[in-house]
């Protein structure tokens, strides 16, 4: 079983505070701190109302990030919105992908079963009706569920939004590929960021099982 250090420290004024570059964008950072303010303790959100009792999960996936680029577990680079993150709630020290193939990957990842038994060995390959996902479960409890993914490879009719009430996908026009046709295959942060944040303003009191994946370390690369 994965190794994990319990990282947790409930005073907000350890929570670790990190400005931007004139001009730097962090869209991963203003979400992380969202997240944190309405999943915290009552006594650091004082003038909010007491939110309703129940789990409040964050799950935050980033295609292509190896472990030795983040700065918690090492990497000369900054990393600030992940090391916040994981200063605030559970890092594991020994986790393994059990393959390196986004929608393969995912799929275990929200059926905690291998690929092999969930049948999702490539991407493009829909998940089975009969896997029951974990937003399925968080669902049937009542918590509220909401998905904001970033690739083609995830996209609904994979099967990826099941269990989920809200599945957002907002293709980005940006990247410039070389076949037109994959321009709306791909969001970037900063968008799935922003529709993010809107659910959890709107819907962070209560319960919830959110789940966000970013894609922009991927290629293609833009600068």
């Amino acid at each position: 079983m994965p190794k994990a250090i319990e990282l947790r420290d409930d005073r907000c004024d350890r929570v670790p505070r990190v400005s931007p570059r004139p001009g730097q964008r962090l869209p991963a950072l203003r979400l992380l701190l969202a997240s944190l303010l309405l999943a915290s303790p009552s006594a650091c959100r004082r003038e909010r109302p007491a939110p309703a009792e129940g789990p409040r999960v964050l799950l935050v996936s980033i295609d292509t990030l190896r472990r030795d680029y983040v700065g918690v577990y090492g990497a000369a680079l900054q990393t600030p919105a992940i090391d916040a993150l994981a200063y605030a709630g559970t890092m594991l020290l020994d986790a393994y992908t059990p393959t390196p193939t986004t929608a393969v990957a995912h799929a275990s990842l929200l059926t905690g079963l291998y690929p092999w038994r969930h049948g999702v060995l490539d991407n493009a390959v829909p998940l089975a009706s009969g896997m029951r996902t974990a937003a399925e479960l968080a669902k049937e409890r009542g918590i509220a569920t909401a998905a904001f993914v970033s690739s083609y490879v995830l996209h609904e009719r994979f099967g990826f939004a099941r269990g989920f009430d809200t599945y957002h996908f907002a293709p980005n026009e940006s990247y410039e590929f070389r076949q037109r046709l994959r321009q709306r295959f791909w969001s970037r942060g900063a968008e799935t960021t922003d529709a993010a944040l809107a659910w959890l303003e709107a819907n962070g009191d209560q319960p919830f099982f959110v789940w966000i994946h970013y894609f922009d370390p991927h290629d293609p690369y833009t600068p």
